[in-house]
């Protein structure tokens, strides 16, 4: 281990004290650095390399990067668009041999978006974090946390890995005649599951050690008049061996899931759609681009040859564009400046937000209804 890897981890054993009454405390301003930050350089510096700065000008734009943002992205690619991908959250590496992410019993700052103080985590008591930008954002409602991902690659990164195709009895009666149960069994989930590896856990895997309790469930379950049936996951069973047999430093045998997996062993959006649709040289991903606000307006703009319309970059007329107010936040703990982000309006290579900016407008502005645009307003998504 080098020195000052070895240096940041006496740092963050004395710090990890002596913060917590801080955090408690309430001592310390949401804007200041955060406490373990020379760890979190030490485990992952290239959270700290400048992020790819995003166009001006865009032929489509995507808000997130999770999986219905991966899709759209491949799909865009693959017609022959040009896509810029918008995520607020870090692109997170993949390494098998260090700690990545924070882990469920003990996280830090690396496992929560900007929240500084105590963090919950379900079946967990309370525990002082670092103020960071870290892959999982929980907001409280009352009773209920909702829980979604600040990341690149998303939901993919924080999610338990299960992937299970619905009964038709349940889909009929969330869905009814609306969507075709049909088509999605033989043509999407198909599809999904090719581009996913998905599979259930194999039996020379179920046999060691770290998954006991898998059996000891199947077998309680048995006696319990039940016939248990192993379920599809979006797990790499390859990198799952290679923690076993010691080749990868343990991640997903030790449960490392819901806060980020460290070696690649959870499928996730980064090594499947997103990396497809940036394979197409068409899509770019820019990190630490957060989108504070969508409208739809008319603005004079000189035209483009990705624009709809004339492509001559002589002539000037008024568009109707949706602009973003993006942040770039660099380092990952700072807070975000915004400025704004103008897209063109191409009809067939855009992709639909009305409703976004209609539901922005009016927490916003109070407005009742959002003046109509047309189909070809606006070329973002979510």
């Amino acid at each position: 281990m080098d020195t000052t890897r070895r240096r940041a981890l006496q740092a963050a054993a004395l710090l990890g004290v002596s913060g917590a009454s801080a955090f408690l405390s309430g001592a310390r301003p949401a804007s200041a650095a955060p406490i373990l930050e020379s760890a979190y350089r030490a485990f992952v510096p290239e959270l700290w390399n400048e992020p790819l700065r995003a166009p001006e000008h865009s032929e489509s734009i995507i808000i997130g990067s999770g999986f219905g943002a991966a899709v759209a992205a491949r799909r865009l690619t693959e017609s022959g668009s040009s896509v810029t991908i918008l995520e607020r959250g870090s692109q997170w590496p993949l390494d098998a041999r260090r700690q990545i992410f924070a882990n469920d019993v003990a996280p830090d700052g690396r496992a929560f978006w900007r929240r500084g103080g105590l963090a919950p985590l379900t079946g967990l008591p309370m525990v002082p974090t670092d103020r960071f930008g870290g892959i999982f954002d929980v907001t409280e409602h009352g009773s209920i946390d909702v829980w979604r991902a600040a990341a690149v690659g998303g939901g993919s990164l924080v999610f338990t890995g299960v992937m299970i195709a619905p009964e038709r009895r349940f889909f009929d009666l969330l869905f009814g005649s609306t969507v075709s149960y049909d088509e999605m069994d033989s043509v999407y989930y198909p599809r999904v599951r090719s581009a996913l590896r998905l599979s259930p856990m194999p039996d020379d895997v179920y046999a060691y050690v770290p998954f006991t309790h898998s059996r000891i469930w199947d077998a309680q379950a048995r006696r319990a008049g039940y016939l248990p049936k192993r379920i599809d996951g979006i797990w790499n069973w390859d990198v799952v061996r290679a923690e076993l047999s010691g080749a990868a430093r343990p991640s997903a045998t030790i449960g490392e899931s819901n806060l980020g997996n460290s070696n690649g062993a959870k499928f996730d959006l980064t090594q499947n759609y997103l990396a497809d649709a940036q394979r197409t040289t068409r899509a770019k991903i820019h990190a630490r681009h957060e989108v504070t606000a969508v409208s739809s307006s008319t603005i004079a703009r000189q035209e483009r040859p990705s624009c709809a319309g004339p492509s001559r970059a002589t002539r000037t007329s008024k568009r109707r564009c949706a602009p973003c107010t993006i942040a770039s936040l660099t380092p990952p703990a700072s807070e975000p400046a915004s400025r704004s982000y103008e897209s063109p309006t191409s009809t067939h290579r855009s992709l639909h937000t009305r409703s976004v900016a209609r539901s922005w407008a009016r927490q916003r502005t109070g407005m009742g209804e959002w003046p109509d645009t047309t189909a070809s307003t606006s070329s973002t998504a979510r």
